[in-house]
């Protein structure tokens, strides 16, 4: 059974590493740089999207880099790690689309939509967790941070306008509601 979730856990793993990569570009859109290309068309619901998710995968990897050397399983390292590469990427390119549209690149969502004072909660009960509990915690922060991202990404289908930002919105629904599951699956032991 180990073996089946491993298989997913490298399934999610690539699946998270498509969130950042760079789509085709079409005619309309202008590059950024070479690296990440510019989102078209964005509306105000999708400029406060996009300085949330860049304050959410932020946290995601301090999350993952608070405790990456105390983890105890291999499927759950494998997983923080996919999750720490993902997230930084997708914080580059979130950080990139701001910047060409935003006058103010250093702003980010408040401290209250981004669910600050929890993840900072989080954050000192799994830096003050014995090493043998560790991935119980970390399963159960992360697991709540994807389920918190997931939800975001699921209520902007509704108001954003960029056709790469509701498309980027959708990856991040999908990678992180399956990385929960995957996460709950594997502190409850069910691996």
């Amino acid at each position: 059974m180990r073996r089946l979730l491993l298989v997913a856990l490298l399934a999610t793993a690539a699946l998270l590493a498509g969130c950042a990569g760079t789509p085709e570009r079409p005619a309309t859109q202008v590059a950024v740089d070479d690296e990440v290309p510019a989102a078209t068309s964005m509306n105000e619901a999708d400029i406060r999207f996009l300085r949330v998710m860049a304050a959410h995968t932020e946290q995601s990897v301090e999350i993952a880099r608070s405790v990456q050397d105390r983890i105890d399983d291999p499927e759950i390292k494998i997983l923080v790690g996919a999750v720490k590469a993902t997230e930084f990427d997708e914080h580059v390119m979130t950080r990139a689309w701001l910047q060409a549209v935003d006058s103010d690149p250093a702003a980010t969502a408040s401290p209250e939509d981004i669910g600050q004072a929890a993840i900072d909660g989080g954050l000192d009960r799994l830096r003050d967790t014995p090493d043998a509990a560790v991935d119980a915690v970390l399963c159960e922060l992360l697991g709540t941070h994807h389920r918190t991202a997931a939800e975001l990404a699921r209520s902007h289908a509704e108001a954003g306008t960029s056709p790469e930002v509701l498309a980027y919105a959708r990856r991040v629904e999908q990678s992180r509601a399956a990385g929960a599951d995957i996460l709950d699956r594997l502190s409850s032991g069910d691996a």
